[in-house]
């Protein structure tokens, strides 16, 4: 039908949309990353045939957006990652004021730049999310149904500023705001549980949608053990998150994200379900794709953790490997680094303890250092962190007799 339409004929962006949406619906479907390309080539096409004061034009900047997003999310490209935040400024600055969808794209722009803050790290982007967000929120009625998850993303941003800065402003703000979004009547959240129940019992195994309906079943069973504290919700929780995972295809690009939602849930003595969870998502990530470093860290202090209980040097080797990788794939101003560097050192301590190699301590020590260095005055892991210095410079002392050891 597109294709018999002139390209100046005025419904070729509306039927250009149409079929880019069902491109987007067909990929979080099947996951095939085929159709996801198409419904970005198309919806591309459709805003460059949208005047700039159409009306249509924002929202058609948006749904070019999430496709963007679709696929930094699978291919973890920048430029996906910077077009989206650029389209989705364009579409809020087309959007009036008192428009019923405007809080929706300040919070679409809040995310993709909460997004651009944790691959680069620049404070600028996480500043600009916060204002965003706030914005969103105050656009939202106390009784709408999306004021909760945005009250709860401005709570996290809270407390992603509290985390870098360390100003204790910001985390007493991101707690009011996360108890401001909780307290939603139970009975919203019961009555949800009820009917995503009888949409996953009318839906067949084979269905497309299944293993994402599980998913938020799932999710919704974690809240309301949060909430109440039901070991069987929790426990319900975790059967249906693994569930999903059974029903997610190898290659779909959920199957990650799910797979890791499952690995974070396991009890403590399901360590090696998680190790196993975690090994599965870490070898889905592509070498280029942000979360990679993340991944990698996550995996290697669960292969710590499993080396403190069992005591195998393998995988204190293996733990840091990874956690080398992980440093490896940080920019040197990520947010992250700091944190990452501290880990590989504990593992470096480890081995020294086991082991005794005078360059594990020496490792330790430069590892911990650069921590420091990288953690503002004012940040609240510094005092940790030097501490852990400390505590290394006087291993050394121990081990050389060196008195300058002793007085740093």
């Amino acid at each position: 039908m597109v294709e018999l339409t002139p390209a100046d004929h005025p419904e070729r962006a509306y039927m250009l949309q149409s079929l880019a949406l069902s491109f987007t619906d067909w990929y979080q479907r099947l996951g095939n990353l085929e159709d996801l390309e198409d419904a970005v080539q198309k919806m591309q096409e459709a805003v460059n045939l949208t005047p700039v004061d159409h009306p249509e034009r924002a929202g058609r900047l948006q749904s070019l957006t999430v496709s963007l997003t679709d696929r930094y999310r699978r291919l973890g490209t920048l430029e996906d990652l910077e077009a989206t935040v650029q389209k989705m400024q364009q579409a809020v600055d087309f959007t009036l004021v008192d428009h019923p969808d405007r809080a929706g794209r300040l919070q679409s722009l809040a995310v993709s730049l909460g997004d651009r803050y944790k691959r680069l790290g620049a404070l600028y982007d996480l500043e600009t999310s916060l204002q965003r967000m706030q914005e969103a929120v105050d656009l939202t009625l106390v009784d709408h149904p999306e004021r909760a998850g945005r009250l709860q993303s401005l709570a996290v941003f809270l407390g992603d500023r509290y985390q870098r800065l360390g100003a204790l402003d910001d985390m007493e703000a991101s707690l009011q705001r996360l108890q401001e979004a909780r307290l939603g009547a139970l009975e919203d959240l019961e009555a949800t549980l009820q009917k995503m129940q009888e949409a996953i019992d009318l839906t067949p195994v084979e269905h497309p949608d299944k293993a994402r309906r599980v998913q938020g079943l799932a999710v919704a069973l974690r809240d309301r053990y949060q909430r109440l504290g039901a070991l069987d919700d929790l426990e319900a929780s975790l059967q249906r998150k693994q569930e999903a995972v059974d029903l997610t295809p190898v290659d779909h690009p959920d199957r990650v994200g799910r797979l890791q939602s499952l690995a974070r849930l396991g009890a403590l003595d399901d360590l090696e379900a998680s190790l196993q969870r975690k090994q599965e998502a870490l070898d889905l990530t592509p070498v280029d794709h942000p979360d990679r470093g993340g991944r990698l860290q996550s995996l290697a202090v669960s292969l710590s953790d499993r080396y403190c209980r069992l005591g195998a040097l393998e995988d204190l080797e293996t733990a840091l490997q990874k956690m080398q990788e992980a440093v490896d794939l940080t920019p040197v101003d990520h947010p992250e680094r700091a944190g990452r560097l501290q880990d590989l050192a504990v593992s470096l301590t480890d081995r020294y303890h086991r082991l005794g190699v005078l360059a594990d301590l020496e490792a330790s020590l430069q590892k911990r250092q650069k921590a420091v260095d990288l953690t503002p005055v004012d940040h609240p892991n510094r005092a940790g962190r030097l501490q852990s210095l400390a505590v290394a410079l006087t291993d050394r002392y121990q081990r050389l007799g060196n008195l300058e050891d002793l007085e740093a």
